[in-house]
């Protein structure tokens, strides 16, 4: 016979192990002696389970590698260059969003990764008018919510200025984008992404000046 206290030791060992197991449960207890009781506990591994802050680190420690990747971008001088870490810094910062379950923003940032890998190699404006109707056209599939409208001005500006051929436009075209997103990425709630735009803007600054200080002199 098992005693009652042996059953609310068996209960409070399942309250204590139930936060880091999806489903415990012991299925029968087993006498056998009079200072043991033997006990089964079933798992249910398939069983998801949510873990919220989990996907925030994740979705943080992503827009730190979008945020260097920016960062670098802005300290070249050929075009070429620039964008390419462009690109880098944008796809990575589309994964951030994702695992953040913004999926519109994240839609948005997939397209001007690969409208800036492309802006790389070429400055066709046909390719630009082909990018900003596909960032059109997956905003209106993906759209969530009015914070999304944001996310298509600050598209839909950098495409415009990746097709241009002087890299001194690009950088003026960006700190009104890196202004934009600041906004978006607070109100979505994402501190790391607010402040990668907030060095992006600063880094921009600073490449900027480093790179056209004679020119500003003149």
């Amino acid at each position: 016979m098992v005693t009652m206290a042996t059953i609310v030791t068996i209960e409070g060992l399942q309250r204590t192990l139930s936060p880091f197991l999806p489903r415990v449960k012991y299925m029968t207890v087993i006498r056998l002696d009079p200072h043991r009781a033997v006990f089964i506990l079933h798992v249910d591994l398939n069983r998801p389970v949510n873990h919220p802050m989990d996907s925030f680190l994740i979705s943080q420690a992503l827009a730190a590698v979008a945020f260097t990747c920016g960062v670098i971008s802005f300290q070249y001088k050929k075009r070429r260059n620039v964008l390419l870490w462009l690109s880098a810094s944008a796809l990575t910062n589309a994964c951030h969003f994702f695992v953040l379950g913004r999926n519109g923003a994240g839609t948005l940032y997939v397209v001007m990764g690969v409208r800036v890998f492309t802006a790389a190699f070429t400055t066709d404006q046909r390719l630009m008018y082909v990018f900003m109707a596909l960032i059109v056209a997956g905003f209106f599939v993906s759209y969530e919510r009015p914070l999304d409208i944001l996310a298509l001005f600050g598209s839909l500006l950098p495409t415009y200025g990746n097709f241009q051929k002087s890299d001194r436009k690009i950088r003026l075209i960006y700190m009104a984008c890196a202004l934009i997103w600041m906004i978006h990425n607070y109100i979505a709630g994402s501190p790391v992404a607010v402040l990668m735009e907030t060095t992006f803007l600063v880094s921009n600054l600073v490449g900027y000046y480093r790179i056209y200080r004679f020119a500003l002199k003149a």
